[in-house]
């Protein structure tokens, strides 16, 4: 009789090893693939947050306007054309300004010479 010795043979820790380190490196490639998507939906939402506080406050400065010139207006030798008010320098183009409005209190001083 011959006596079998408990245990596992050198075979069986070797498809056991191979079986462990398949499922592993599954299990890694999906949290890889996780990652990356949870990091592009942030840089997607963190652009999108950045447009839309452009976009409010493009829109608050609209709100404070006083005048909007359409296109006919900024064209010279029309009624109206601001470029016609503007001082003529050589090789300039007018651009857009966002006015805001300042409330002075009756007593201010305020200087409207620029200097």
């Amino acid at each position: 009789m011959t006596a079998r010795v408990k245990g596992f043979t050198l075979i069986e820790l070797l498809i056991s090893m191979l079986i462990a380190s398949v499922i592993i490196s599954t299990l890694l490639a999906f949290t890889v693939n996780i990652m990356e998507t949870d990091r592009k939906e942030q840089a997607k939402v963190e652009s999108q947050s950045d447009v839309q506080a452009a976009l409010n406050y493009i829109a608050d400065d609209m709100q404070e306007t006083v005048y909007i010139y359409n296109a006919d207006s900024l064209n010279a030798n029309s009624p109206n054309g601001i470029q016609d008010q503007l001082p003529a320098f050589a090789n300039s183009r007018p651009i857009l300004v966002f006015w805001k409005r300042k409330y002075y209190a009756p007593t201010d001083t305020v200087n409207v010479g620029g200097g």
